[in-house]
């Protein structure tokens, strides 16, 4: 019988940050590594994007 190979658990996600007001504890254009979870919070509110993204702009 084959041994079943384990994946990797994937603990944290890169995101842009795109907002400055709403997320004043962290700077506008940088990159984070954050939990997936807290990842696609950010992405939601949309005070962050994928680093490869380009930020779509807010009228």
């Amino acid at each position: 019988m084959a041994k079943e190979e384990k994946k990797a658990i994937k603990l944290t996600d890169k995101v842009k940050i795109v907002a400055t007001e709403e997320a004043k504890h962290m700077v506008a254009g940088q990159e984070y590594e954050v939990h997936p979870t807290q990842a696609e919070l950010l992405k939601k509110k949309g005070w962050a994007v994928d680093p490869g993204k380009k930020a779509s702009a807010k009228a």
